[in-house]
Order: structure tokens, then C-alpha cells, then sequence
């Protein structure tokens, strides 16, 4: 008996092991194994008006004619916990070990659920998350988007990595719903004049998106671009009680001065007039950029925490008063191949890149030997042009032939080198104070605080201009000596 036990126990683990090796072989451990799913993302696009629920599904699919070990679907970066898996009856974040059959398939259902009363830093106008799914080490992910405040979004709630149009047969369209307008994708506005009336908030969803139709040759671009086209204007009319607000749709803290959320503004060639009065425009790559012969008038408006420009002008037209720019990563004004520019009372810093907060061109540089030239003609009047660098006015000649025609009346100039550089630059300067980091000028720069500081140089400097009676926050100007900037000084 007992060499028939151990016969029998040889040859029971012979048997197991190759069944083991069989059952290893009956599924598919290619590292290079794909699946295949029904949709790459899932949006749910219903807007929440009380606290409720949705369910989207979408299905995995198997293209082998081996059965998968699907070892884990999971939601991932969901951060405020909204959404939640139904696999085969199993309910999770996570579900693992799923057998899939040989070209057979899976239904994943997501389900989401949303209070749009809550405060929006903690249930915002999108969510995102992803559905992870592991299969032989293989990671697959797809999107999760959905939609939870009560809010109008525009174009619609499916257009990310599209472009809408707004277009009104050369009439007018106001957003003056007291709801908050949600830009999700881009929108051109053609043929009509979009009125954003006071108090109201233009929120822009964007980020890295893909659309290989629409841009073949570079299909990845960055999302969230309002755009005025041929008869498109923009007329924000904002009140000193009641601004306008363009910005993130991302309202956590960590975001509200975080720039590069979204494209930004563009006014395209010849359109306008555009007129933004009383309005913050913050967190876009490019905060407002003007066109070949498109016209601008901007005032008592802040431009503020872009990774590029705040204004930037090609061949424009632009009129300002009263204009803040700071936090820009490629400075406060840029004029890029001529234009006109008479831009009053304005404080202009670069406090966040290596760009000189103004820069004053002529030309534009293409590459190589290539360049385009047109006149400029700038006039600046009580402006503060200040900053991190020595210089923070740079002043572009490319000597094409076409003007470059400056005047600065009575500003404040953060420069060193620039005086000395340019042949006529004392005649161009009328009342001017050249500066240095070590005045005395605002409040406190590291908290983004601009006003004036009590011993602030920039105090009874500024020349009257006809009609600007005010500051950016509504305080009347001395009639006599104004202060420099776009803030006359208040006491404490």
C-alpha cells in the first residue's frame, strides 16, 4: 500500500501541473494584448438641478480568441469621489479578476452622482476621472466627464476638442442669465455681437486636447479659445459693483492663479469694435490677443496670472485706461509688427518670466532673415511699466523701413540700458522717472497688491487726461496731480 500511495501521489501532481500549465495557456498573457472598448470617453451630460444621480455604461471588448483575466477595473483620479463602477453585478472603485471569453465582451456601467448646491470649490462645473482597466499588466484608460452644476454651457456639453459658432444674423446675443455661462470646447462668434452685461461669469474649460479632422497635420492643441471672426464683437459691460469675470472653470484654491487653464481671447483680423469695460480676465495662456487691424477698447479691467502675454497686439488698434497687468509669463503688453496704441493710467508688471512686462515692435521675426514689418504708434500716458528685470521696456527696430514711433508721457519705467541705447529716447520721454527695483511703488507685489504705497514714487506724477476722472476701483482722480498707475493712492 504504501508504494501505491506514493505512485498515486507522483502521479496526482504530474496531473495538477499540467493542468495548471493547460489552464495558463487558455488565456492570454501577451504583454502587447489591447483592448478594445466602445467609447473612449463617457460624458454625462445632464445638468443637475437638485441633488441626483446618472448611469452611462460602455463595454470592453476582447478581439482574441483566448479568454482574458481582466485582473482589475478601477476609477482613478476622481478626487472628489463622484463616480462609481457596476461590473457584472460586482459595485466598487475596483473590481478585479474578471474572466472575459474569447471575442466575447463586457458591460462597465459608471454611475455618477452630483450636488450642484454645493459650494463650487467642492462640486465644480466638470467633473473628470477615468475608468482604469488592467489586463495582462496592460493599462487602458477611459475618460470620464460629467457635468454637475447647474450652469449654461456653451457651445454645448459635447464639443471638447471642437469648435462651436455663435452667430446671430449681425444682431446682438447677452448672456445675461444669472446662472454662470460655462465655455466647454471653443466658440467662434460670427456675424453677431456677444454682450456679456455686468455681474456676469464666463467660465472656460480647457486643457491638451486631440481632433485629428479638424487639424491633421497637428492634431493636439489647447482647448477652451473664444474667438471673434469677419462681423463677430465682443461688449463686456461690466459696473464698478458688478464686473465681469472670464476665467478657469477650475475654482479650487490651488487654481485661481495658476495660468495656462485654457487658450484665452482672440479677436481675429479687421474685426471690432470690441469694448471690455470693467471685467477680470485671468487664467489663459494669453489673456486678450488683438488682431491685424482689429480694434480694442479696454477699461478698468484686470488681466492677470497668464503664461504668456496679458495683451498682446499684431498690427491692433488698441485704447486702454485704467488697465492692471501682472502675473504674465511672456509680459504685461506686448506690440508685435506695428499698430496703434494709446494706453492711459495703466500699471504694467512682469513679476512672473523673463519678458519685459512692454514690448514696442515694428516688425515681427519669422525665423532666419524672414521678417514682416508695419508701423507702430505707441502712446503711453501715466503708466507704471515696472518689474523683475533691470529693464522692463524694450523698444524693437527692425529697420524695414516702417516707423517706429513711441511717445511716453509722464510714466514711471522700471529701465537701465534702454535710455542709453536709443539716440532719441530723452525727446520721446516727456516727464518721465526712470526707477529701479529698489523704489518704493506698491503695497505688497507678493500678494499681488498694487496699489499704492504710502511713500509710493508713483504719487502726484500723472498729467490729467480729458474724460478719465476715476481709478480701476472707481476712486475719483486729483484733478490737479493724479497719481501714476491705474490706482490713485487711498490712505489706509
Amino acid at each position: 500500500m504504501r508504494y501505491t500511495v506514493y505512485f498515486l501521489v507522483f502521479v496526482g501532481t504530474v496531473l495538477l501541473g499540467q493542468l495548471a500549465c493547460t489552464l495558463e495557456e487558455e488565456f492570454v498573457t501577451d504583454p502587447a494584448l489591447m483592448l478594445r472598448f466602445s467609447q473612449d470617453t463617457i460624458r454625462f451630460d445632464t445638468v443637475f438641478t437638485e441633488v441626483g444621480s446618472a448611469t452611462r455604461s460602455f463595454k470592453v471588448y476582447n478581439p482574441r480568441d483566448q479568454e482574458v483575466n481582466v485582473s482589475s477595473i478601477r476609477v482613478a483620479n476622481d478626487a472628489g469621489g463622484k463616480f462609481r463602477i457596476n461590473v457584472d453585478g460586482r459595485v466598487g472603485p475596483e473590481v478585479e479578476n474578471i474572466f472575459l471569453p474569447p471575442n466575447d465582451s463586457i458591460y462597465v456601467f459608471v454611475e455618477v452622482t452630483v450636488d450642484p448646491d454645493q459650494d463650487l470649490s467642492v462640486s465644480p462645473f466638470v467633473f473628470t476621472g477615468q475608468v482604469l482597466v488592467t489586463a495582462t499588466e496592460v493599462e487602458q484608460p477611459v475618460q470620464l466627464e460629467a457635468f454637475g452644476q447647474n450652469a449654461n454651457y456653451l457651445p454645448s456639453d459635447r464639443t471638447r476638442a471642437n469648435f462651436g459658432v455663435l452667430t446671430c444674423n449681425l444682431g446682438e446675443i447677452a448672456f445675461d442669465d444669472p446662472r454662470p455661462y460655462v465655455l466647454y470646447g471653443s466658440l467662434i462668434v460670427d456675424e453677431c455681437t456677444l454682450v456679456l452685461p455686468a455681474g456676469t461669469r464666463l467660465y472656460i474649460h480647457g486643457g491638451l486636447v486631440q481632433n485629428a479632422d479638424l487639424f491633421p497635420e497637428s492634431p493636439i492643441f489647447n482647448d477652451g479659445l473664444l474667438i471673434f471672426q469677419n462681423s463677430g464683437k465682443l461688449r463686456i459691460d461690466g459696473t464698478l459693483e458688478e464686473p465681469v469675470l472670464i476665467a478657469t472653470d477650475r475654482l479650487e484654491e490651488e487654481f485661481l492663479e495658476l495660468g495656462g487653464q485654457y487658450s484665452g481671447i482672440r479677436f481675429g483680423a479687421a474685426t471690432g469694435p470690441h469694448r471690455i469695460s470693467h471685467a477680470t480676465i485671468r487664467n489663459g495662456i494669453v489673456g486678450v490677443f488683438v488682431d491685424s487691424t482689429a480694434r480694442l477698447s479696454i477699461d478698468h479691467t484686470t488681466i492677470a496670472y497668464t503664461t504668456s502675454a496679458a495683451l498682446v497686439g499684431y498690427q491692433a488698434r488698441v485704447t486702454a485706461s485704467n488697465l492692471l497687468c501682472h502675473s504674465n509669463g511672456g509680459g504685461a503688453l506686448q506690440a508685435i509688427k506695428g499698430g496703434q496704441y494709446d494706453i492711459d493710467y495703466a500699471t504694467l508688471v512682469n513679476r512672473s518670466g523673463q519678458t519685459p512686462a512692454v514690448a514696442l515692435s515694428n516688425g515681427f521675426d519669422l525665423g532666419g532673415n524672414r521678417f514682416i514689418g508695419a508701423p507702430l504708434t505707441a502712446n503711453l500716458r501715466n503708466c507704471i511699466v515696472a518689474g523683475t528685470l533691470n529693464d522692463e521696456l524694450a523698444l524693437i527696430d527692425f529697420e524695414l523701413g516702417d516707423a517706429l514711433d513711441y511717445n511716453l508721457t509722464n510714466c514711471l519705467l522700471q529701465s537701465q540700458r534702454v535710455p542709453q541705447q536709443v539716440a532719441d529716447f530723452e525727446s520721446r520721454c516727456s516727464e518721465c522717472l526712470l526707477i529701479d527695483r529698489s523704489d518704493t511703488l506698491f503695497v505688497n507685489v507678493q500678494q499681488d497688491s498694487f496699489q499704492l504705497d504710502t511713500l509710493s514714487v508713483a504719487e502726484g506724477l500723472a498729467v490729467p487726461v480729458s474724460g478719465i476722472t476715476d481709478d480701476l476701483r472707481g476712486v475719483a482722480r486729483d484733478a490737479q496731480r493724479p497719481d501714476v498707475g491705474a490706482y490713485e493712492y487711498q490712505p489706509n
